[in-house]
């Protein structure tokens, strides 16, 4: 059964022309890369773009995110052209669950010009193939596109543009996978036909031509990746925890898997862990799982993130799911400064108790300022705060009298409620501190 777009991106004519070839000049590889521009753009609009508001820097319209599917395309058949069907011979696209020998690891690095940007350790071809195009091909297309057609300056140490990234490769080897196996077998016998038959359905709707369709009954929707239920949230979570036997019987630690659940799939409303990006990742562990544990401080938070990389370590060897990369990365950026402000957040909860504000004279609302403050200086006097939505300046502010402040550090967000006395400001509630990391999902 022919797969149905619901949008065209690029039409084979459109394809054609810009491949400044002759139809008869068309190759396998040339069709291979039509379909992934189509499949890519629907992709990034119906299953990531949804998810961001149309002010979102990132955001792009249809035209825009067919533009990019393309120049993408284009990268990746050229290095594709110049290195898996040229100087390397490893042949990944086509011997993608193959495990990578040593001898094979030399050859790979030698037909590769610069270093990686995202270092992967390689086990199989697929892993080598994921991370080179990722390097080399995705991560440059995208911030290229911003850059220089949206005049947005990103760079590769911005998590989203990591997390975009990650999700056009997740789309990329799903397609190489479906629609590219026999196609890229022979990647330079002509497709002229193939491409004659989509002319001839080129108008605003069309059907890709499966070259691997034959007397296979299978529901096409079946093999996507992306559909299958074996890599829902709730299955992979249970058989992760029925793998593990020694993490399951830890319930003061296993109880954050349930978090974790609960975050995706009720909060998000994802089903897959193919939906789930870097930005899922760095809200859950900053804001979601910090508030459990601060109000639990029995559990190391070293503990708690090394069974998170037991499960995404897990996801990555059983279903392919790189979110790995993602996680590792994250820990080693922030683990030291949320375990700071962790014990900052303990500590002041500890100081701090409820009935003593509720029997403590009552305060007129508005005299109260309750928000998110980040710490932006200080002095012998106080702090200097801003508010992180309004951008009000408060200085100077003393926050001895209910918060933890010996290990506070320029960055850091307080949640509190803070009063104006004379010509200084004091806090009057506290609520929890956080890491820098975490403003971007504080609301």
């Amino acid at each position: 059964m022919a797969e149905q777009f619901k949008k065209i991106y690029i039409s084979p004519r459109e394809f054609i022309n810009s491949w400044e070839k002759e139809i008869y000049e068309l190759n396998n590889l040339d069709y291979f890369v039509f379909l992934l521009i189509n499949n890519l753009a629907e992709h990034i609009e119906r299953s990531f773009l949804n998810r961001i508001t149309a002010d979102d820097v990132l955001y792009l319209h249809s035209e825009e995110v067919g533009t990019l599917a393309f120049n993408i395309g284009d990268s990746l058949q050229l290095f594709f052209e110049k290195n898996c069907f040229g100087a390397c011979k490893l042949n990944c696209p086509i011997k993608l669950y193959d495990k990578l020998e040593e001898v094979e690891y030399h050859e790979r690095m030698r037909s590769l010009s610069e270093g990686l940007f995202i270092a992967i350790e390689c086990i199989t071809k697929e892993q080598c193939l994921y991370s080179d195009l990722l390097n080399y091909v995705v991560l440059d297309s995208i911030i290229d596109f911003y850059n220089y057609e949206m005049g947005i300056i990103l760079n590769e140490s911005d998590e989203r543009i990591l997390s975009f990234s990650d999700f056009c490769m997740k789309i990329i080897l799903s397609v190489i996978k479906e629609k590219g196996q026999k196609l890229l077998t022979m990647p330079t016998e002509s497709a002229g036909s193939l491409f004659e038959d989509l002319l001839q359905n080129d108008n605003s709707a069309w059907e890709e031509y499966d070259v691997n369709d034959s007397n296979d009954t299978d529901d096409e929707d079946e093999l996507e990746p992306w559909k299958t239920t074996y890599k829902a949230i709730e299955v992979t979570i249970r058989a992760f925890k029925e793998d593990y036997e020694q993490v399951a019987a830890d319930q003061k630690i296993v109880k954050y898997l349930d978090t974790f659940t609960n975050y995706l799939t009720d909060f998000l409303e994802l089903s897959r862990f193919e939906e789930v990006n870097a930005e899922d990742l760095s809200e859950f562990f900053s804001i979601i799982l910090y508030n459990d544990l601060a109000l639990d401080e029995s559990v190391l938070l070293g503990r708690v993130l090394d069974l998170f990389e037991k499960l995404f370590n897990y996801l990555e060897f059983n279903h392919e799911i790189y979110l790995n990369i993602f996680f590792n990365s994250f820990r080693e950026k922030y683990e030291g400064q949320i375990a700071r402000t962790l014990d900052i957040s303990r500590e002041s909860l500890k100081k701090n108790s409820y009935v003593d504000i509720l029997l403590s004279e009552a305060k007129d609302d508005d005299g109260l300022f309750e928000g998110l403050f980040e710490v932006v200086g200080f002095s012998k006097r106080g702090f200097k705060l801003e508010d992180i939505h309004l951008k009000a300046h408060y200085e100077p502010v003393d926050l001895s009298a209910r918060l933890a402040t010996g290990k506070l550090k320029v960055g850091d967000i307080v949640h509190a409620q803070i009063e104006q006395k004379k010509n200084m400001w004091y806090i009057y509630q506290f609520e929890m501190v956080y890491p820098s990391v975490a403003r971007t999902y504080l609301y």
